[in-house]
């Protein structure tokens, strides 16, 4: 996890929503998985090299169902 602020902050006078960073990646890095959390939410990106995980989706389908299980269990802090 890459902490961010706890607060909400504004650019040029508009609230930003979301942020989030990613995970620097090389030529023979398979994913990446970036968590970081800003304004008390969670933020996760995943990037994937479509020739060694062609179905990204399913990456992050397990994820989410993991972090839902979490929040189910009160788990969250």
């Amino acid at each position: 996890n890459v902490p961010g602020p706890r607060v909400q902050l504004s650019l040029g006078g508009a609230p930003i929503r979301s942020m989030l960073g990613w995970v620097p990646t090389s030529g023979d890095q398979p994913m990446g998985i970036c968590i970081f959390t800003y304004n008390d939410t969670l933020n996760v990106g995943i990037a994937t090299d479509q020739r060694m995980v062609p179905d990204p989706e399913r990456v992050i389908a397990h994820v989410r169902g993991h972090l839902d299980a979490l929040v189910e269990t009160g788990a969250t802090r």
